[in-house]
């Protein structure tokens, strides 16, 4: 089983997903100045005909499996080879394609509810095991996280010291904290937290005979300091400590509650993160970009629509003719009962789905600003629009990495996944969950510059006749 070598590990530093941080490569800029870059052949990226038995190439016929590869080298939009694994899995996905009746309802049901199907290659399908081998597995888990940027990972010091301090709390500190937003705003608990840090006395209670490095603390510039509530993200954390703290102690994790109670009084607060660098939106919205690739479906129908989603993440200055804006995420609920472990899973095919939808519609926003095509670099970068998403099931919260990798292929990842605190002893969670969804932010904030980057250089260059096509969505049932 493939993926029992790679174990959920923590955002902060040290392993992510089984593999070590030292692994992940230096993300590139996009930069006006690159002129180094390798210029693509068209015929590189044009369309490729789908599920062929028998291609043209020159003089000669060739089978369906050297056709097979041939169609996925002719949409190969990068300089470096197609990876091994990915030829491996490409072949199984068109022999789904051949073996499939897509003319019956009952089979197209069935092969659709498969990642593979949509060209969607995600690490936690253990048959994935069955199409390569564990060493491919891990070349290709690396490769996805090696397109995350060098900092994603990196907090600004004052949010460090907040989380490091908030860290340095018992149950008891945190509840004070906690207390004392509710009355005195952010400075208030700042000035809090370090007062109780500098007066903590909870292993001399325990015995008085010894000494305790809690009374020892000192003010010092690795806690948090008074100016440090002038930071958005810190006042971020403390907030959701706040949120948290009335959350548990009005005791709503053991009442019954719908998805929407939820949302509101947590989920809200964990997103706000996000408030100044994307728009929010929640409550059953439309994806265009599902809407999009649904309308363009071999088979569908003049009433084609796109998913409703829970929550949409989007930036409106971005594209303002949208309803929504330009969308670069979202969060999909598979339930508020603990037991909702199937839906889950079930949920998750669609949030990679929309992802994927999302990417590929970025792709098609930079083809029109080219006028048809884009710069190379342009095309070289598509890798770096990397597009976290969310799902939930009550208190339990994961998050998706979709990347893509070329000739219209997919990547899936769990970046990370953590339970929301439901009890008081769980509060110290906050730090972890406050750091990775500010890690997520990073993530998002590179992805967002990226896109507005490329698109400056598409319309710059449009109409270059150095420029290279940029293929066409691959037609789908």
């Amino acid at each position: 089983n493939l993926t029992g070598t790679i174990a959920t590990g923590t955002i902060n530093g040290g392993i992510i997903n089984g593999l070590p941080m030292s692994k992940k490569r230096k993300s590139t800029e996009i930069n006006e100045s690159d002129s180094d870059a390798t210029k693509i052949d068209e015929s590189n990226v044009s369309n490729a005909p789908e599920d062929v038995e028998d291609v043209l190439v020159g003089n000669n016929i060739i089978d369906g499996e050297q056709a097979k590869e041939h169609n996925l080298e002719k949409i190969w939009e990068f300089k470096e080879p197609i990876p091994g694994w990915l030829k491996l899995i490409h072949k199984h996905r068109e022999d789904l394609g051949t073996t499939t009746d897509t003319t019956d309802f009952e089979s197209l049901s069935q092969v659709a509810e498969t990642a593979i199907w949509w060209r969607i290659i995600d690490t936690c399908n253990p048959k994935l095991a069955e199409i390569i081998t564990e060493r491919e597995f891990l070349n290709l888990s690396e490769s996805l996280l090696s397109n995350l940027p060098s900092d994603w990972d990196v907090l600004e010091p004052p949010v460090e010291r907040c989380l490091l301090s908030i860290a340095m709390l018992d149950k008891k500190g945190l509840k004070k904290v906690a207390k004392t937003v509710m009355h005195h705003g952010v400075c208030g608990a700042i000035n809090k937290i370090r007062k109780v840090l500098t007066t903590s006395n909870k292993v001399e209670d325990e015995n008085p005979f010894l000494d305790s490095p809690h009374t020892e603390i000192t003010i010092s510039d690795s806690i948090v300091q008074d100016d440090d509530y002038k930071h958005p993200d810190v006042c971020y954390t403390i907030e959701l400590l706040r949120y948290t703290y009335n959350m548990i102690d009005k005791k709503i994790p053991q009442r019954e509650n719908s998805e929407r109670d939820i949302d509101v009084i947590f989920k809200s607060h964990m997103f706000s993160c996000f408030d100044d660098i994307m728009d929010l939106h929640f409550g059953e919205m439309v994806s265009r970009a599902s809407r999009q690739r649904r309308a363009q479906a071999i088979d569908a129908s003049d009433k084609a629509e796109g998913y409703h989603l829970d929550w949409l993440f989007t930036k409106h200055d971005l594209a303002k003719d949208l309803t929504w804006g330009r969308e670069f995420s979202l969060c999909e609920r598979a339930g508020s009962k603990i037991e909702n472990g199937r839906k889950v899973l079930d949920n998750t095919l669609k949030v990679q789905k929309t992802l994927r939808d999302m990417h590929q519609t970025l792709l098609e926003t930079l083809s029109n600003a080219g006028g048809g095509a884009v710069p190379v670099k342009v095309v070289q970068a598509f890798r770096k629009l990397l597009l976290p998403g969310f799902i939930s099931s009550r208190f339990f919260i994961r998050v998706l990495l979709n990347v893509y990798i070329g000739g219209k292929y997919h990547g899936s990842i769990v970046l990370t996944e953590f339970d929301v605190p439901t009890q008081f002893d769980e509060m110290s969670k906050i730090v972890t969950i406050a750091r990775m969804m500010l890690n997520v932010k990073n993530i998002f904030k590179q992805t967002i510059k990226t896109f507005t980057l490329m698109e400056e250089a598409s319309k710059k260059k449009k109409h270059s006749v150095e420029n290279v096509l940029v293929s066409s969505r691959v037609e789908e049932h």
